[in-house]
Parts: C-alpha cells; structure tokens; sequence
C-alpha cells in the first residue's frame, strides 16, 4: 500500500469517527436531558444540527432517544468502513460490514463512558463538587455519565466517603468490551 494510501484512509478514518463521535456525545447528551445551554452542548448542537435537521424530517423521536440522530450514526460507520475499504481496495460481504459497524459503535459508545468516569474520577481528587458542577466540561460530563452510575449507586451501600459506583459501572464495562471482542 502507498503512503497517499495510507494517508487517505487515515484522514477517511479520523474525520468520519470525529463526527460519528459528536453524532453520538449529541445522542446521549440529548438522552441524559444533560444542559443544553452548556457551551459544550452548545458546539456539538451546533456542529451536528445541520445533517441532523434533515433526518429529522423523515424521522421521529421516540422519548428522549432520537432515532434519526442514531441511524445517522450506524449510517456513518457503514460509510466509513466502505470508504476505508474501498481505499484498501479490499471487499466485505455486507452481511459482515454491517455487523462489523455495530460493534465497533457498540465500542465507541463504551469507550465514551469509560473515558468520561475516569476524566471525572481523577478530577474530583483535585476539585471540589462546587468546582466541578462550575466547569462546564466536568458538569456535562457528570450529567452524561449519571444515567448509567447512578443506578449503580442506589444500590451499593455506603462506604463511607468513598463512591465505588464508578468503578463498579468501569468493570461492567471492561466486561463488556471483552465480550464484544469476541463476537468479532
């Protein structure tokens, strides 16, 4: 494979999953009804809101979950892993391709939480909670990863000042990343 090759899958790549990123960061923040006047949400509204103002047309949401937002994003990935095998000149079954983009979403999106609990569970040993709800890239990281540890932490029985929610809620997700591994 040649070095223009390379370059363009990599750049096919990394553009693709940058915004399949932020269709999916929009899909969760609009499903954990995070604040939407945050300059964060603001941006990723922003970047987002044109391909997803057409979608919107033809399709509904159903509750908070907005099903065009996620059919854009399983639409994304297949497009992607055409692109990229297209540039490897190689061909899959498209049995196969569409398996392969809903796994690897699957991945993403877990991939998403882990990184948000950590990035919150190394902050709060430099910050206090005041600081924390006060930054707008913690506070919206804090209401995106609520609806997944907090059900967690309802039912674990207090330890005293430490929270081992976050850590439960890590391993179940390790957990699963390795069974999707396997399915591959």
């Amino acid at each position: 494979m040649s070095a223009g090759q390379n370059i363009s899958i990599f750049l096919a790549d990394t553009l693709v999953t940058v915004y399949t990123l932020f269709l999916i960061l929009r899909a969760l923040l609009e499903a954990s009804q995070a604040d939407f006047y945050n300059p964060i949400s603001q941006s990723i509204f922003r970047i987002t809101q044109p391909v997803l103002r057409i979608a919107r047309r033809f399709i509904p949401t159903v509750g908070v979950w907005d099903i065009g937002c996620w059919l854009l994003i399983y639409a994304t990935r297949v497009i992607e892993l055409l692109l990229v095998a297209m540039l490897r000149e190689q061909s899959w079954p498209l049995d196969i391709l569409l398996k392969v983009a809903v796994l690897q979403l699957l991945e993403l999106l877990i991939h998403i939480y882990i990184f948000a609990i950590f990035i919150l569970a190394i902050s709060s040993w430099f910050a206090s909670s005041a600081q924390m709800l006060n930054n707008p890239i913690l506070a919206l990281l804090n209401q995106l990863v609520a609806p997944v540890v907090n059900p967690v932490r309802q039912r674990m029985p207090a330890v005293g000042a430490i929270d081992f929610s976050p850590l439960i809620v890590l391993i179940i997700f390790y957990i699963l990343l390795n069974l999707l591994r396997t399915l591959y």
